[in-house]
């Protein structure tokens, strides 16, 4: 599996990667309260900090003319904030250059070695797209799915309703209620076609991991809680103020790799 950072190739004939560290946790912050008249402490909040990611290995060129061309691309390569670092198939690291250190670069060599720390602000991988599509006939109010979330963290799920029916006009549906029954939480979202109901050319974006819902482009108020999905199968319903014209709605998500 190839080590690229924005395309660029890490390992390769003339940059060769020898070492990668990268497998642990990020860092993870951890708050407590201490507990009165009772051993221990009560945990209060837990979350992962930034993750680093560390490579090591050695440019090998035929001259020292051609060393400093490698080496110049590469560092073009390396000015790229939050760009795709990916270390294993299916994998990818949202990820930042933060140290790039080439301890011998001098005149008239071929070959250095480098070291290269990355730094994750996400401190997971994503791996690609998955999404599921579940039809919804006309004349219900109320569609219930079931869908798998894979991964070793928690996900935050974009679920996208798309009216159907007719071309144009509005709907007479003014309000989404969106169930996880797993965690018993609700996000609702209102204000439809500015109080004439859902156009039929806007689909609904309710996005869990941006804590945001559009009709089409637009914004529309949300209340409720946007919550977080551990991995595991989930089930949802999605309720209308009226009955549904017909539609798909559509989960879309990328498993989380810590």
């Amino acid at each position: 599996m190839p080590t690229t950072f924005n395309g660029f190739d890490l390992d390769d004939t003339n940059f060769i990667t020898e070492r990668i560290i990268f497998k642990g946790f990020a860092k993870r912050s951890i708050v407590t309260r201490n507990l009165a008249r009772r051993e221990g402490v009560k945990l209060l909040d837990t979350e992962f900090d930034q993750k680093t990611i560390t490579l090591e290995g050695a440019v090998i060129a035929d001259s020292a003319v051609a060393l400093q061309t490698l080496l110049d691309n590469m560092k073009k390569s390396f000015t790229e904030e939050e760009g795709d670092l990916i270390l294993e198939s299916d994998r990818t690291f949202k990820a930042t250059v933060g140290n790039f250190t080439i301890p011998d670069e001098h005149f008239n060599q071929s070959k250095t070695d480098f070291e290269i720390t990355f730094i994750c602000s996400k401190p997971y991988s994503f791996a690609t797209e998955l999404a599921a599509v579940i039809d919804i006939p006309s004349g219900v109010a109320t569609v219930s799915g079931t869908t798998t979330i894979s991964g070793t963290l928690f996900n935050r799920p974009t679920f996208l309703y798309t009216p159907a029916g007719q071309a144009s006009g509005n709907t007479l549906i003014n309000q989404l209620d969106l169930l996880i029954v797993q965690t018993g939480q609700t996000v609702t979202v209102s204000g439809f076609g500015s109080g004439l109901g859902l156009d039929y050319a806007n689909p609904v974006t309710i996005d869990l991991d941006t804590f945001s819902a559009l009709e089409g482009n637009a914004s529309r108020d949300t209340s409720g809680g946007f919550q977080e999905v551990e991995p595991a199968t989930i089930d949802f319903t999605l309720t209308a103020d009226t009955f549904y014209p017909g539609g798909t709605l559509t989960i879309r998500y990328s498993p989380r790799f810590i």
